[in-house]
C-alpha cells in the first residue's frame, strides 16, 4: 500500500519510482507516512473551531474550551493477516452467519 501512496503523492508509477528515488528518500517517505494519523490538516482545525462555537453557544457557562479539544485523532489501522483478511472478506460478502459457521468448523 506504501508504493500506490507514494506514486499517487509524487505523480509517478511505482516501477520509476523504485528505478529513480534513491532508498534514503524512501525511508524518508515512509517515514512521512507513518507520521500522516498524527498530523492535522488545516481544514480540520476550522471544523474543531466550528465544532466548539457551536458547543459553547449551547451552553450557559462555557468555561475553558480550546479548539484542540475538539480535533479528532485517529490511530493508524492494524495490518490484518491473510486469515484475518479473509474472515473480514467473508463476513461483508456473506454475513457474519457465515463467519459464525467458519468459526464453529475451525474449532472441530
Amino acid at each position: 500500500m506504501f508504493w500506490c501512496r507514494l506514486a499517487e503523492k509524487v505523480g509517478m508509477p511505482i516501477y520509476l519510482i523504485k528505478q529513480t528515488v534513491p532508498r534514503s528518500e524512501i525511508k524518508l517517505w515512509e517515514a512521512y507516512f507513518n507520521k500522516e494519523y498524527e498530523r492535522h490538516e488545516k481544514i480540520e482545525w476550522y471544523f474543531a473551531q466550528i465544532a466548539m462555537e457551536v458547543r459553547r453557544a449551547s451552553l450557559v457557562k462555557s468555561g475553558s474550551m480550546r479548539v484542540k479539544d475538539f480535533l479528532l485523532s485517529f490511530v493508524k489501522p492494524k495490518e490484518l493477516t491473510p486469515e484475518e483478511a479473509k474472515k473480514r472478506v467473508v463476513g461483508w460478502v456473506l454475513g457474519l452467519s457465515e463467519l459464525a459457521r467458519l468459526d464453529k468448523k475451525k474449532t472441530k
